[in-house]
């Protein structure tokens, strides 16, 4: 075992620290916070590598998922795609399931089944970010974007029971429901049934995470049963993501 402060153990628990609180910034849409935990946390990650080898790995990821929050999901999906095609690595489920999720929302429908169906395999084998839920929801979600609602079930179906609570997780499968109800002939109900899902959610703090899954009524055309979350999401936070999704909402509330 490690013994009690040598200078990797110290950097061990440093890199701990760092991670908790770039994960909660993150989640809360605070991307100046997630920058300073990003670069306090670069130097205890490499003396930490004898016992957090993926930590390197987690910031790199982090900084992508940074990149998501000032909106630029087209230089993220680059970045995303490129890494999860690199040699197998114990982090190559984490880099395909952000590759997948970054195409959903930038409209690259094929490539995000396709990173989606490998994140939930590799996944299966390493997850350090607890994401193997969430990648069965996004495969669920390219899935019913891709007019597949029987393919897009059974990814729902094959969400282990402890995963399908958390946050990511069910925000996810819901933007996927939203989407066969759209594609059923019914993107009201798909925009009332995401609009169920956030209230609980908000309570979480995933602020980010509640501006993906709202987008996705507004994309459907129904803004208004989001609108109350988005605009409460935008107050807490200074992510120019979740600030454009408000604007987009609002613009086609005023059909401007």
């Amino acid at each position: 075992g490690a013994i009690i402060g040598t200078p990797a153990s110290m950097a061990a628990a440093a890199i701990d620290a760092s991670l908790v609180r770039l994960v909660g910034a993150i989640f809360a849409g605070q991307p100046s916070i997630a920058r300073a935990a990003i670069v306090t946390g670069r130097a205890s990650a490499v003396a930490a590598e004898p016992f957090v080898r993926h930590g390197t790995d987690l910031l790199d990821f982090a900084e992508l998922l940074v990149l998501v929050l000032d909106g630029r999901l087209g230089d993220a999906a680059e970045i995303g795609e490129h890494r999860r095609r690199e040699r197998f690595t114990e982090a190559a489920g984490m880099w395909s399931y952000g590759a997948g999720l970054l195409h959903v929302h930038a409209g690259r429908i094929d490539l995000a089944a396709e990173a989606a169906a490998a994140a939930v395999e590799q996944l299966a084998w390493r997850d350090f970010l607890g994401a193997r839920g969430a990648a069965s929801g996004l495969l669920a979600t390219a899935e019913a974007i891709l007019g597949r609602p029987r393919e897009a079930r059974a990814a729902i179906d094959d969400i282990p029971e402890p995963l399908r609570d958390v946050v990511t997780a069910r925000l996810q499968t819901v933007e996927a429901e939203a989407w066969m109800l759209a594609n059923g002939g019914d993107p009201a109900a798909g925009a009332e049934h995401i609009a169920a899902a956030l209230g609980p959610a908000m309570a979480s703090g995933y602020t980010g995470w509640i501006a993906l899954a709202a987008h996705t009524a507004v994309r459907l055309g129904h803004p208004l049963p989001v609108i109350p979350f988005l605009r409460t999401a935008a107050e807490r936070s200074d992510a120019r993501l979740v600030a454009l999704v408000h604007e987009h909402a609002e613009a086609l509330i005023a059909d401007d």
